[in-house]
């Protein structure tokens, strides 16, 4: 199953998706990572504060499929 990640408060790039280089570098807050893929991300982390970075399928979230990250 396809995953669409979001992370809260921070933009990211896309660099590479299963070790292929991504040409279309947009900034970002969610991305669709499908099954069995990774992806390499740069995260620009210039919005201080406690976050959060989860599936947006609630059914995923409320498994556990997220996390709280701090930026100082």
């Amino acid at each position: 199953m396809q995953h669409p990640i979001h992370i809260h408060g921070q933009r990211f790039l896309i660099l590479s998706t299963n070790g292929v280089s991504n040409d279309n570098l947009v900034w970002k807050d969610t991305a669709l990572v499908q099954k069995g893929d990774t992806m390499e991300l740069l995260v620009d982390m210039e919005n201080p504060g406690d976050w959060l970075i989860h599936c947006h399928i609630p059914e995923h979230m409320e498994a556990g499929m997220m996390s709280q990250f701090k930026v100082i």
